[in-house]
């Protein structure tokens, strides 16, 4: 599985950009991560599938949630969505 986060993060063209390489460190592992559709969130998503994890992504904000799950899948990763609220974690 290769997801690219810093494409997603930095651009195509950035210094990032390849600087960061995956080395499975939580391959076939499943990451859990609230409130990953948009910001850190986000980005924590992103950065989980690049390792190799598989990615549930929970979070209150339905289309953006999608669009991460979209990004992660269409990249070759693994990922799940769910519309959830958990205010007392």
């Amino acid at each position: 599985m290769e997801v690219n986060a810093s494409k997603y993060l930095f651009g195509e063209n950035s210094l990032a950009n390849g600087v960061k390489s995956p080395n499975g460190r939580v391959d076939g592992k499943v990451a859990v991560v609230t409130g990953d559709a948009t910001g850190m969130g986000w980005a924590s998503a992103l950065a989980f599938a690049e390792e190799g994890a598989k990615v549930s992504i929970f979070d209150i904000q339905n289309e953006e949630g999608q669009k991460t799950i979209d990004m992660i899948r269409g990249t070759g990763g693994e990922a799940a969505f769910s519309s959830r609220d958990q205010p007392n974690l």
